[in-house]
């Protein structure tokens, strides 16, 4: 799962990484839920701009103050007090998170 923005130079430098990593892991069958939390539904296709995704993007509508953290948190998944780096968590089959981590770091971009 990513958290990301298509104005996000850290989510643009990282989605055609990501998008091969998730056709690759199709073949195993895993499943890549991608979020935008761009303001505006038409922006959050944007992003394919840098890379075609085999998976279904989809937008979070704005909500009020402290909403979309709780929704988040809920299933295990922390948004800490703001971002501003792509968001990525990884479950296991049993919808249990297993990792998270913030941001597309240089190693992560080069791996």
């Amino acid at each position: 799962m990513i958290v990301y923005s298509s104005g996000c130079y850290a989510s643009q430098v990282m989605w055609p990484v990501l998008s091969d990593l998730a056709k690759k892991a199709s073949k195993r069958d895993v499943d890549v839920f991608a979020f935008s939390t761009d303001k505006q539904f038409d922006n959050a296709g944007k992003i394919l701009k840098y890379g075609q995704a085999s998976f279904e993007l989809f937008w979070i509508e704005p909500w009020q103050k402290g909403d979309f953290t709780k929704a988040f948190e809920s299933i295990g998944f922390n948004i800490g007090k703001s971002f501003s780096q792509p968001l990525i968590a990884v479950f296991n089959s049993k919808g249990q998170i297993q990792g998270q981590w913030e941001g597309a770091g240089k190693d992560i971009i080069d791996a």
